[in-house]
């Protein structure tokens, strides 16, 4: 019920919610209710990810499809707009999550995904702690047929152990897909105007793990990035955004 707790994500809560029910309750039909009755309203699903929700559709303990429709509807609304009717009985804060969401918009007909990524300062201060894990990943999305993430990365000085500069990079998980080559612009939002200003293109042929990027994505020292004048923070946050094209685009 904790909004403090630490995950991956809020599909590793799911997951767990449903590994647990499935051990402590080995009788389905026990097992159906205390999910259905008991755990469901734990989860929360406007912080899930699409393929998340995707998983979610499947549920083997949802024998009522048009529920869990309607739930993700109430999930995609809210991420639309989060200023949308609440459910009742739904908790709308967000967890501690160790891989950031991702709000990912795939063009068609054109070959071209647009994914967007946010960071906070308790985000920043997270990966610029020695001791800590000096990087964040965004929640996986698919495009082209490759799982991809987005991972933002706060270099340290190795002698000063003192942060450095922001980099962002995209990775894929491994797969058994073929090479495909994309074209991928770097932008972040900048004051005053507030738009998104690009910072970096090229092109690159991914294949299964592969991870490609830059070290100092902004060309700004850290401590100014994270300093109260900054142009990169818009309301205590970072917006970043990466677009995908394939060569078919």
């Amino acid at each position: 019920m904790s909004s403090d707790l630490v995950v991956p994500s809020e599909y590793y809560v799911y997951s767990f919610l449903l590994k647990w029910v499935s051990e402590n309750y080995p009788d389905l039909s026990h097992r159906t209710v205390v999910f259905r009755k008991v755990l469901l309203h734990l989860v929360r699903f406007m912080h899930m990810s699409l393929e998340g929700l995707m998983q979610f559709a499947g549920c083997p303990l949802m024998a009522d499809k048009a529920q869990v429709m309607t739930m993700i509807v109430n999930a995609l609304l809210f991420k639309i707009n989060n200023s949308c009717r609440r459910v009742r009985q739904w908790n709308y804060e967000p967890r501690v999550y160790l891989t950031k969401p991702v709000n990912v918009s795939v063009l068609h007909p054109y070959a071209e995904a647009v994914a967007y990524m946010d960071l906070n300062l308790d985000d920043c201060s997270r990966m610029s702690t020695p001791g800590n894990t000096s990087y964040i990943n965004s929640e996986l999305f698919t495009f082209a047929g490759y799982r991809f993430f987005l991972k933002v990365v706060c270099r340290m000085d190795p002698a000063s152990n003192v942060p450095t500069t922001l980099g962002l990079f995209v990775g894929t998980n491994h797969t058994s897909q073929p090479p495909v080559n994309l074209n991928l612009s770097f932008a972040v939002r900048q004051r005053p105007s507030g738009d998104f200003v690009h910072k970096f293109t090229f092109n690159q042929t991914f294949a299964s793990g592969n991870t490609f990027g830059l070290v100092d994505l902004l060309l700004c020292p850290w401590s100014q990035l994270v300093s109260d004048g900054s142009i990169y923070l818009i309301d205590g946050r970072i917006h970043l955004r990466v677009q995908l094209r394939t060569e078919a685009g």
